[in-house]
């Protein structure tokens, strides 16, 4: 089968997506390759994204639509895997769009059991050199821990789906931060050597002005144990961590415990049964991490002052941030 007839899934998880549906599925609906299965799962949206969605349906046969009640975007991409009818799968989320050409990038180089990838749009600087570079799984496990680049998303990059219906992978509804990054890395553990990484950025993300990043180190008027979950969907990983990228993921890990501790400290939740154990876990590895060369600076600085205080690191997040 030529790449040409290839059947690509893509999958695009939906959620009161009513001011930029649009734009996204233009983008999708344009692609220079043209045997796309198109499915848009609209998780329960209260607005005028259905609407949206029928306009497209009405004129071309490829986009698909499927709603189901609110279940959070690990459900709707879950239910987008159980439909697709390709043989190879990408994930694009509603308020991004691509180029005309991100389709036909990624398969150029997709094989069975593979993965390609591609920078995103809001990547700072694209390096030189190559069309693309060869990851071996270990090496790709690494980059997915990174903050550039390659990154820990599902979507600026093509599975194949029988790897992931063979190996049972799937999104984890119970965690809803860094579920994606578990999904990546249990997938990257099942490929074949080598991952495809292309050297170009045609992956538009776009920032949302919501705020949900920051908002979560907000105080609750009703806490919610979800917005720990970050720390609870990096642990996850460690059983398809392969030995070389051990070192990245504890980094990682250690990432995610500064954040947790934040999020219990803008709670005013220090007693709280996490916290002990995260910042003493955030000590062992003080030295290890101001260290480790791929992190940042203010990373740095954030797990420096959460190890001597959670509540000092807090204090000096909200002034930087204020």
């Amino acid at each position: 089968m030529s790449k040409e007839s290839t059947m690509i899934s893509i999958i695009i998880p939906a959620y009161n997506a009513a001011g930029t549906l649009e734009k996204c599925l233009s983008s999708l609906t344009q692609q220079q390759y043209k045997n796309l299965d198109i499915i848009l799962v609209d998780d329960g949206s209260q607005d005028h994204t259905a609407d949206i969605a029928g306009e497209y349906i009405s004129k071309d046969s490829r986009v698909r639509y499927f709603y189901q009640e609110n279940q959070g975007v690990s459900a709707a991409r879950n239910r987008g895997l159980n439909e697709a009818l390709g043989k190879y799968v990408c994930f694009v989320d509603s308020d991004d769009w691509v180029e005309p050409d991100y389709i036909s990038i990624l398969v150029s180089k997709m094989t069975e059991g593979g993965l390609t990838a591609c920078h995103i749009s809001n990547d700072t600087v694209i390096p030189g050199g190559d069309e693309f570079k060869l990851l071996s799984k270990a090496e790709a496990q690494q980059e997915a821990f990174g903050d550039r680049g390659f990154q820990g998303f599902p979507w600026n990059k093509m599975f194949d789906i029988n790897t992931i219906r063979r190996n049972h992978i799937s999104f984890d509804v119970n965690v809803t931060m860094c579920e994606d990054l578990l999904f990546l890395i249990q997938y990257i553990s099942c490929v074949q050597d080598p991952v495809v990484f292309m050297n170009c950025a045609p992956y538009h993300y776009v920032v949302s002005n919501s705020g949900t990043v920051k908002s979560r180190y907000k105080k609750q008027k009703i806490f919610n144990r979800k917005s720990l979950s970050e720390w609870e969907g990096v642990r996850k990983c460690r059983p398809f961590i392969l030995k070389e990228a051990q070192e990245a993921w504890k980094m990682r890990l250690v990432k995610a415990e500064v954040n947790t501790l934040r999020v219990l400290c803008a709670n005013e939740m220090m007693h709280d049964v996490l916290y002990p154990p995260l910042m003493q876990n955030i000590r062992n590895n003080l030295i290890s991490f101001l260290k480790y060369p791929y992190s940042a600076g203010s990373s740095k600085i954030s797990v420096f002052l959460s190890a001597i205080s959670p509540k000092l690191e807090f204090f000096v997040y909200k002034i930087h941030n204020s």
